[in-house]
């Protein structure tokens, strides 16, 4: 996604037999700097079958002030069982990016046709 010189993207997904860990990447392609909360209460992930998979760490806030020109990668980590879903494909979701709002990520699951 990429809106106000602001691009984010969902660069690697590990899925295990009982978590998911998301790894993204934000970026500031604007002029000023950016203070950014990123709180794991603001993401998420469901499956097809609209199982949810909560965060490992619900109370996890990270701030950061993302200057001009950089980046900045991240990770979170849910806590479910794709394998046991049958997950054909997870949404990602985080919420609340300065400049950019919501996000959803597709990604696939470990049970792609």
């Amino acid at each position: 996604a990429e809106r106000n010189g602001v691009t984010f993207v969902v660069f690697r997904a590990d899925i295990t037999r009982n978590r998911v860990d998301v790894h993204y990447l934000i970026e500031n392609e604007t002029e000023s700097p950016i203070p950014m909360t990123l709180s794991n209460a603001d993401q998420l992930v469901a499956d097809n079958d609209y199982n949810y998979y909560p965060p490992l760490d619900p109370q996890g806030v990270r701030s950061i002030v993302l200057q001009p020109g950089t980046n900045f990668e991240g990770a979170t980590s849910f806590v479910g069982s794709a394998y046991y879903n049958r997950a054909e494909f997870l949404t990602y979701g985080i919420n609340n990016i300065p400049g950019l709002g919501n996000v959803r990520v597709r990604i696939p699951g470990p049970y792609t046709h």
